[in-house]
């Protein structure tokens, strides 16, 4: 293969990978999903201009590689790294798609219909579309989502936890715990919405248009330019003198964790947010 076949077959392998993402939702309760979509995928490609039909099935492996490097690299969830998972899925996947090049797709000239198989195929979804529209199987309304929490995996958590804990823990040591935790729980929720492959990106727009914006690991707000680890200083400075101020405060918080955090984003969602992963920090660390 050629150079630029190679870029070609990453360009339609992403493609797989946009599609997959797509119906990841669905694999809960379908997970033959994520098997059966690439094969079809591949069958439908098969067409496209440059596509050498004995190597098609090279794009699935291709797209196992994407998908590493954006959980890993990009949105930075190694934890979502599940070894198995990729063997036994990628494996009957490649297989698969292995068997639908070599007993098919090699053996035909183009898997596109004839104009009288159109002709009739489109008869036929026209008349099941009225006929589910005459049953009331269909409807035209448009629905409304309902606003999604922003939830975690326990397990996400403990394991983002312990990774930030050892290299971090020289600037987070005070003597209360509970302090502690709350400073990594809104460390994870903040690494969890923006990575560092993301974070590197801001650094790069910055030096390009000097504009004040959200930087390190803690999201700061800044009009220069600061590493993680200055962001935790800058943080840690900002809450103990919130904290100050609520404790001046004669009015008793039932909740005095839950006061910093809605004090320090000015947003009660986010702040119950981060609340719950100190929680989940909290009551791993009682085990």
């Amino acid at each position: 293969m050629t150079l630029l076949q190679i870029i070609y077959y990453f360009i339609i392998a992403f493609g797989l990978f946009l599609v997959l993402n797509y119906f990841k939702r669905l694999e809960e309760k379908t997970p033959s999903i994520m098997i059966i979509i690439p094969v079809i995928y591949i069958f439908f490609i098969s067409v496209l201009p440059g596509i050498e039909k004995d190597l098609i099935y090279l794009i699935i492996p291709i797209e196992m590689l994407i998908r590493i490097y954006y959980t890993k690299e990009i949105i930075g969830r190694e934890e979502l790294m599940n070894k198995e998972y990729y063997i036994q899925t990628y494996g009957l996947v490649f297989i698969l798609s292995f068997l639908l090049t070599e007993i098919l797709l090699t053996k035909i000239d183009t898997i596109l219909p004839t104009v009288e198989e159109m002709k009739l195929g489109i008869w036929f979804f026209i008349i099941i579309f009225l006929y589910k529209v005459l049953n009331g199987k269909i409807s035209f309304q448009l629905e409304t989502k309902e606003e999604v929490n922003f939830k975690m995996k326990e397990e996400s958590i403990i394991v983002r936890y312990a990774k930030f804990k050892n290299k971090y823990f020289s600037f987070i040591n005070s003597k209360d715990k509970n302090w502690n935790l709350l400073v990594y729980a809104m460390m994870i929720y903040e690494d969890r919405n923006r990575s560092k492959f993301l974070r590197n990106l801001d650094k790069i727009y910055y030096r390009f248009t000097g504009k004040l914006m959200k930087m390190g690991i803690m999201q700061v707000e800044t009009n220069k330019e600061i590493t993680d680890e200055e962001s935790i200083k800058m943080v840690l400075k900002e809450l103990s003198k919130v904290q100050k101020e609520i404790i001046s405060n004669k009015n008793k918080k039932k909740n005095i964790y839950l006061e910093i955090l809605k004090n320090y984003y000015q947003e009660d969602a986010k702040a119950k947010d981060v609340l719950s992963i100190y929680e989940t920090l909290h009551n791993f660390e009682k085990k």
